[in-house]
């Protein structure tokens, strides 16, 4: 249950993000002359009358009917779109996050990458990628976790 207080409080942070911010301060008005006192009533005033009329009164119908996307011309995609963590590699070689670790396998480069930072690619479609150097130029090949916990 909210008090008095609160939504007092509720209702000055409406004022000052919906009514200063399109130059109107009309909301404070309308939930004052409805008898809007509590959190939950602003929120059922909000969804039941002020949201469709505030969202009519922006609207703007598009000029064309195309989409407004377009094709991108990179062919990175499958890298951008990752959840990317650096980890150090560890003595044996090996690097992990959480309960799932992988061993590193000697590259042609480098005998032994411990020591070395380098960013784990969790991709889309779940696999897995390792990559080390200059702007992660260079791509291990890892094999599946070795365990998951």
């Amino acid at each position: 249950m909210t008090t008095g207080r609160d939504a007092q409080v509720y209702l000055s942070w409406i004022r000052s993000a919906f009514g200063f911010a399109c130059g109107q301060d009309g909301l404070p008005q309308e939930l004052r002359l409805a008898q809007v006192t509590t959190v939950e009533g602003a929120n059922q005033f909000l969804r039941d009358h002020y949201i469709a009329r505030f969202n009519g009164q922006f609207t703007v119908a598009a000029q064309e009917k195309c989409t407004a996307f377009r094709r991108t011309s990179r062919t990175d995609l499958n890298w951008v779109f990752t959840v990317q963590t650096e980890r150090v590699v560890a003595k044996d070689n090996t690097v992990a996050i959480a309960d799932r670790s992988w061993q590193i396998a000697k590259t042609r480069f480098r005998h032994t990458l411990a020591g070395s930072t380098v960013t784990i690619h969790e991709h889309l479609d779940e696999t897995v990628s390792i990559r080390f150097g200059v702007n992660n130029s260079q791509a291990l090949f890892s094999r599946p976790p070795l365990n998951s916990l």
